[in-house]
């Protein structure tokens, strides 16, 4: 699973460092951690995000306090993740 603590083992940093891209295809509770450990490595990253849920990260906030119930609040809230740290993020609905 991607998650804070295997971004920061020695197998996760060297994975990413050799990572042209990071892609999650449906990645349910992994999607944000996904996203973090990219952005932590300078990594470009593509998520299918499909599931939010809310119930277990109820402190999920968008920038104007608002909390994430849907998915295209998920999608808002990812990108507002980027872009504190620089990155500007497409969107696509496919």
């Amino acid at each position: 699973a991607v998650d804070a603590a295997w971004a920061a083992s020695p197998r996760g940093r060297a994975l990413l460092a050799r990572a042209a891209v990071v892609v999650g295809m449906h990645p349910d509770e992994a999607t944000e951690p996904l996203v973090r450990a990219a952005l932590d490595a300078h990594v470009p990253f593509a998520v299918v995000p499909c599931c939010v849920f809310a119930h277990a990260h109820g402190a999920r906030r968008l920038a104007d306090g608002a909390p994430v119930r849907t998915l295209s609040e998920f999608c808002a809230y990812l990108a507002e993740v980027a872009a504190a740290r620089g990155v500007a993020v497409r969107t696509a609905r496919l």
